[in-house]
């Protein structure tokens, strides 16, 4: 996991749990497939009493899709 949080952003607030299901989709659906590591990271900027937050992850193109759930 890697963090990029900018001084400004530090001081924005978010609703409770909004970034856990996308860094459970990164984990999940992009580095769990590596058997020793992957890079999962967040870059989080402030400007003008805005929040932006990037959540992306390393993924193998190669990998086969996985199928989950009921609908596959």
């Amino acid at each position: 996991m890697h963090e990029e949080i900018q001084e400004e952003s530090k001081a924005c607030l978010l609703p409770p749990l909004l970034l856990q299901p996308l860094v459970e989709n990164a984990v999940k659906h992009g580095i769990a497939v590596f058997p020793k590591a992957g890079m999962c990271a967040w870059p989080c900027s402030g400007r003008n009493g805005r929040l932006a937050i990037l959540v992306e992850n390393s993924w193998d193109p190669e990998a086969p899709p996985r199928r989950s759930g009921a609908w596959g």
